[in-house]
Formats: structure tokens, C-alpha cells, sequence
């Protein structure tokens, strides 16, 4: 790369007089960079700087012979310490000016336009197009009319979108000198994101509304429309939307529908799809399929659903069946008798995989079978694996003393605690509402938990100090714990990763996980001498056999048989024998 890409200027950097070097990223500049005296890189400024005296300048000089320094004709106190620029560097940098004489002796000033090096740092990151360059007003001006650009506060650059129209604009303003790899960009970019992408910003007139900029297809513009409240800007030339977090997700909803893909802040807007409606469950689930096995898929996704399975159930029986559909052929599963079906199961079994796994590909087909295709249970009875016999994992009061004097965040403490405290299992600590909790009654409410089932839980003393801390803190407004975003329960994995955080803080080296909770809940309800029966209604239950597992890992019961091995040595056994 010629020295002559390499442009500097003169900034205060925290306080100090520098030198910034801007250049196209280049490791051979680089390395001559790093051998300057005292040159450092900027994180905030992205540029590398040196200091402005003379024997780093000469140094520079020596370095890139090629090179024009800057004239120092500023003071420190002068320079703009927001952007890192030169006091000739403001909003109207690249204008320069000539002195005249009015007719009443005040200086005026004839305006020159001509081009000046503009510096631009242009790259293609995450299938986008980035834009590093001086704050001037020209050139804010010219990247707010690009297509889908916004400014980036984190990373203090401009995104837009790697389309062939904004390539062209950016091509004819800045020259190829300061693109960076980006010989084949917008095919580089179809391939990361491949669909049209659409952008929510703020309004700039309104702040209550944020502008939306998406392809002008009419089946875009009819999804945008039954957005409640929404309305066509002309000064602004889009489509607005209320700034509100609920507006902005049913958008993103309805546009990926269409296969356009809403951005916010330079993030993709996302519905978990458990939240979403049964129309785009249903076809993310048939994505994919397409001719004879779409329509086998499609039958067996509609029944699912109209059964009212929950969603986890019906993702898992449909990805079961899927397999099952392409490996045995689609056209062929309908005349299978039970021996195909089971050759089927086996050669799943000789692959190793879980017991739990097994069993849900078992009633996946078996659904199939005895639910679409209507035929009788008993020739399908496909035999199943033998179960193993596992036990619940347990912590020790101790461990959990451990284990909660390793959390700090309120929030979260508030969420570990609940779980231990009520033995509720994790998707039901995320998706408490604030009004399941009744602290008159001092009862929790469990809503539609694990097989569709409600049930009532008493409410702890201690929580529910804990939870009016919690809730005075933070002020929830409809879930209980919210997630990232307003109008979000909180996230399972995330949940579940505060607790393995947890435990290794804690030193527990047992296999537990947040699950455990709840298993501990039981074992020590048990240990303190409460009725099995009223442990397996706690729990939710519907096989008092599942119930009874605790009763395998209770010290207290354990404890009260004594080995034989002891009894052995005893002076009363000696004198039986």
C-alpha cells in the first residue's frame, strides 16, 4: 500500500496533543506503525496516534518519506476533544474559505466547495456494510440517505445495507482506495443474510415513533398496515410505528412471515417461536419440505396442534418424524407394518443415542400411526427400551447455603430462591406472572405447567419478603421476572446459566443442575416428615411411583438402616453367636 494512503491529523487525545495515522487496514503498515515512538491504537477512536512533537514527527518522517504533515497552527484548547478532530474538522470541514470586504467593513466569507480527501474507512462486517470516517456534515448528510444506514453508538461507525446501490454511491464518493475486501461484497453479503432485511430507527421529528424502512413489495406494505397506529411519513418518506417493543416484535412477526428480516440498533429483531402464534410455528416446522413429505408434515403438524400438545411436543415429534419420513422414504411409511417399523427403532438404538431420546421417536411414529393414519394400536405396539433406573440428584442444606451465598443479584437470587423454595421447575419460575402471586392467601399459582396442568403452591415467609425487595427494585410489569426486553419472561438458558455460574463459584462438584432444585425440594419435604401423598400434589404428579424416587435418595430414611458389617462387631451380636 503507497505512503500516500496514509492520511493525518491533529487530535487532543485524553488531553494530549497527537498525531493520528488513518489508514486502510494493511499488517505491513501496521508493523512500520507499532516501531514509531510511543504509538499506541485508540479503541473509542479506532485510529492509531503518536505524539506531536518534533521527534516523533521526524521519526514519521523517516518512516513514510512520502507523507505530508500537518501544519500546527492550533492550540490543544482549541481541538475538538469529542471527536478527536482538528478545530478545522467541524461541520463545515472540507469548506474553505476566502476573506472580502463588505460595504459596511465586516469581513465576509466567499465559499469554496471543491473535494477534499474525505479519509473514509469502508469494510463489510456480519454481511454489512461499515463506514469509519471524520464527523463532517456533507458526509452525514450523504450516509443518512443510503439505504437502511443508521449511526452505531457502541462501535461509533455507520451500518447499512451491503446492497449494489449503496456499493455504487459509496464507490463514487470515496474511490477504491478506501474500500477494504470488497471485491465481491454483495454476494459475500446474500450469502450471511440471505432474504431482504428490513430497519426500525428512531423518528427524528417524533421521537415517540420510529421510522421503518423496508423493500416496497405490496405484500410488505399489507403486512406494515395492520400494525395498529402506523402512518406514512411524506417529509420523512416511510412508514412510522409506535416506538414501542410490542409494535416492533408483531412487525418482525409478520415480516418474517414474508421472509424479510427486521433489524433494530444493528441486531435482528427475534420472537422466540414458543411465543409467536400457531401459523408461524407451524411453518418454521415445515420448512424445508416441500411435495409429498410437506403435505405428510403438514398433516401431522396440523393434528398435533389441533390436539393441543404443547409446543415443546410438538417440535420434538416433529423432528422425530421428519427423520423417520426421509430415512424410510415418504412415499413407503403408509404400508409399513410393525416389524419396519421396528427394524426402524433398532437401528436408532444401535446409534447409542439416550433413552429418553429413543422413547419420543417411539411415540413420534406411533402418533403417526394411530392418530393421522387412524389404524390400530395393537399392531403398531412397538416394543420399547428397557428404562434405567436413575436417581435424582440432591443438594445438602449445606450446598445450598453454599450455593445462594454465591449470588449477589437481587433478581436472581429472587429466581433460586422461588425454584427451591416452591420446587418449581425452571420454564415455571420464568413464566410466573405478577398476579400468580397472592401474598393474602400467600400462595403461588402455577399456570399451565408440564402437561398443561395448574396448581396451587404455598407461599414462603422468607420469599415473600424476598420478592417484595425484588419487586420494589426492579417494578416488573407483567411477567414476574422480565427478560432482556420489556414484555419478555425471562430466558430458561439464561436462568439455568446463572445456576451453573453458581455452583462453580460455590465449589459444588456434583453433577446438579437447576433441575436439582426442585428435586431437593422434595427429599428434604420428605425428610422433614411430610406425606408422600402431599409431596406428589406439590410437585404435580400425576404417578405416585414418580413421587416415590425420593424416597431412594432421603438421608434420614437411609440412615435408620444399619449395615450388618456394624453389627457384626457389636458385643451383643458377639454373645448371639
Amino acid at each position: 500500500m503507497p505512503d500516500n494512503a496514509l492520511h493525518i491529523q491533529q487530535v487532543e487525545h485524553e488531553g494530549e496533543p497527537r498525531l493520528a495515522l488513518r489508514f486502510p487496514y494493511d499488517e505491513a503498515i501496521i508493523v512500520r506503525v507499532k516501531q514509531l515512538p510511543d504509538s499506541r491504537w485508540s479503541r473509542s477512536m479506532r485510529y492509531w496516534h503518536i505524539p506531536s512533537d518534533a521527534k516523533a514527527r521526524s521519526a514519521l518522517k523517516a518512516t513514510f518519506p512520502h507523507i505530508t504533515l500537518p501544519n500546527i497552527a492550533v492550540t490543544p484548547a482549541e481541538l475538538c476533544t469529542r471527536t478527536g478532530l482538528s478545530s478545522e474538522s467541524s461541520d463545515k470541514a472540507g469548506i474553505h474559505t476566502q476573506p472580502s470586504t463588505a460595504a459596511e467593513g465586516r469581513p465576509v466569507h466567499k465559499v469554496d466547495i471543491s473535494p477534499a480527501d474525505k479519509g473514509a474507512e469502508i469494510a463489510l462486517r456480519g454481511g454489512k456494510l461499515v463506514v469509519t470516517l471524520p464527523y463532517e456534515a456533507e458526509e452525514v448528510a450523504f450516509l443518512k440517505k443510503l439505504r437502511q444506514s443508521f449511526w452505531h453508538k457502541t462501535e461509533r461507525c455507520w451500518v447499512m445495507s451491503a446492497c449494489e446501490e449503496n456499493l455504487h454511491a459509496l464507490q463514487a464518493r470515496y474511490g477504491e482506495a478506501s474500500m477494504r475486501r470488497l471485491g465481491s461484497v454483495v454476494k459475500q453479503a446474500k450469502t450471511v443474510f440471505p432474504g431482504a432485511t428490513a430497519t426500525v430507527r428512531p423518528h427524528v421529528a417524533d421521537p415517540t415513533f420510529l421510522e421503518v424502512r423496508f423493500p416496497q413489495r405490496q405484500d410488505a406494505i399489507a403486512a406494515l398496515k395492520c400494525i395498529s397506529r402506523r402512518r406514512f411519513s411524506r417529509a420523512a418518506g416511510c412508514w412510522l410505528i409506535p416506538d414501542e417493543q410490542e409494535r416492533v416484535k408483531e412487525l418482525a412477526e409478520r415480516f418474517a412471515a414474508l421472509d424479510i428480516y427486521l433489524e433494530q440498533d444493528g441486531k435482528r429483531v427475534f420472537q422466540p417461536l414458543e411465543r409467536q402464534d400457531w401459523n408461524s410455528r407451524q411453518k418454521h416446522l415445515l420448512k424445508g419440505s416441500n411435495g409429498a413429505l410437506g403435505e405428510t408434515m403438514r398433516a401431522y403438524t396440523d393434528l398435533l396442534i389441533g390436539m393441543r400438545y404443547s409446543w415443546q411436543t410438538v417440535k420434538g415429534y416433529a423432528a422425530c418424524f421428519r427423520r423417520f419420513a426421509e430415512k424410510s422414504g415418504v412415499e413407503r411409511i403408509h404400508t409399513f407394518e410393525r416389524r419396519d417399523i421396528q427394524d426402524y427403532c433398532n437401528a436408532l438404538a444401535k446409534q447409542d443415542i439416550a433413552f429418553t431420546t429413543l422413547n419420543q421417536h417411539i411415540n413420534a411414529i406411533k402418533f403417526y400411526y394411530e392418530k393421522v393414519l387412524a389404524r390400530p394400536r395393537a399392531v403398531y405396539d412397538v416394543l420399547r427400551p428397557r428404562k434405567n433406573a436413575k436417581l435424582p440428584s440432591v443438594l445438602s442444606a449445606g450446598e445450598l447455603r453454599l450455593l445462594f451465598a454465591a449470588i449477589d443479584n437481587k433478581k436472581h437470587q429472587a429466581m433460586v430462591y422461588l425454584a427451591y423454595s416452591a420446587g418449581l421447575r425452571v420454564s415455571e419460575v420464568c413464566h410466573l406472572k405478577i398476579q400468580d402471586i397472592d401474598t393474602r392467601r400467600m400462595m403461588i399459582h402455577v399456570v399451565s405447567s408440564k402437561g398443561n396442568k395448574d396448581r396451587m403452591l404455598p407461599l414462603s415467609e422468607t420469599m415473600a419478603g424476598l420478592l417484595r425487595a425484588y419487586y420494589l427494585e426492579y417494578r416488573p410489569k407483567d411477567w414476574l421476572f422480565e427478560g432482556q426486553f420489556a414484555g419478555e419472561p425471562y430466558s430458561t438458558r439464561s436462568l439455568q446459566t446463572i445456576f451453573k455460574r453458581a455452583k462453580e463459584k460455590a465449589g459444588i462438584r456434583k453433577a446438579v443442575s437447576f433441575h436439582s432444585l426442585r428435586h431437593s425440594y422434595a427429599t428434604h419435604l420428605l425428610e422433614s416428615g411430610t406425606d408422600v401423598r402431599l409431596i406428589q400434589e406439590l410437585l404435580g404428579h400425576s404417578d405416585i411411583k414418580t413421587t416415590l424416587r425420593y424416597t431412594h435418595v432421603s438421608t434420614q430414611i437411609l440412615q435408620k438402616v444399619r449395615s450388618p458389617l456394624d453389627a457384626l462387631f457389636d458385643e451383643k451380636y458377639d454373645k448371639k453367636g
